[in-house]
């Protein structure tokens, strides 16, 4: 961004500007973006990055020709699902009230403007359309995964049937089922996984 090389960003849930070591580089690559996208339940440092703050965020606004779009995202407690920790640890959560107004889950913000997308893609094509308009989209509600679907899909699953490297006749998991670990994993796309690391956690 600070190189001038990518015109827009979508921020879900970070806060780089408060975050990131360098905060004056971060300020002047959103600075750089003709559109940043913020996916947040409140006002961010990122999100208000234009506005002088005086000593606390010394900017010219005029001169910042970003255009900021803020969508409100529900916050972890209105909604059931995981909690992913920089360290690796994976924890689940029960919805504990409803969110207010017209906020939305993220997974309801990323499946629509996802959806929009490849609908752009298929009726205007555009630039390397393969992983677009061949990605799997296996969910019940194309608009609204639940966390569940989701949870599952980075758990992965097989594909085809998974043998024993050592026993092939050994049937380690079949077609469709989930995967109970990492090492069950093929470089041969019979597996599936969203995420090696979280591989078999929700088996």
């Amino acid at each position: 961004m600070a190189a001038g090389k990518i015109n827009g960003y979508v921020c879900q849930d970070f806060n780089p500007l408060a975050a990131a070591p360098n905060k004056a580089k971060i300020g002047l690559g959103l600075s750089k973006l003709k559109w940043l996208v913020i996916m947040d339940p409140l006002a961010t440092e990122t999100s208000e990055f234009w506005k002088n703050h005086g000593e606390f965020n010394d900017v010219d606004s005029s001169k910042i020709q970003t255009e900021v779009f803020r969508l409100p995202t529900i916050c972890f407690a209105e909604e059931r699902g995981s909690l992913v920790s920089s360290p690796r640890v994976l924890q689940w959560h029960w919805q504990g009230v409803q969110p207010p107004g017209e906020a939305r889950s993220d997974l309801e913000i990323m499946s629509g403007l996802w959806l929009r997308t490849r609908r752009a893609y298929r009726e205007k094509g555009g630039k390397y359309p393969d992983p677009i308009l061949k990605m799997t989209w296996p969910y019940a509600d194309p608009e609204s995964p639940t966390p569940e679907e989701l949870a599952m899909e980075f758990n992965g699953r097989a594909l085809a049937d998974i043998t024993d490297p050592t026993d092939k006749t050994k049937v380690l998991a079949k077609k469709g089922d989930q995967l109970a670990s990492f090492a069950q994993l093929r470089d041969d796309s019979s597996t599936s996984s969203g995420c090696w690391i979280f591989c078999g956690s929700w088996t």
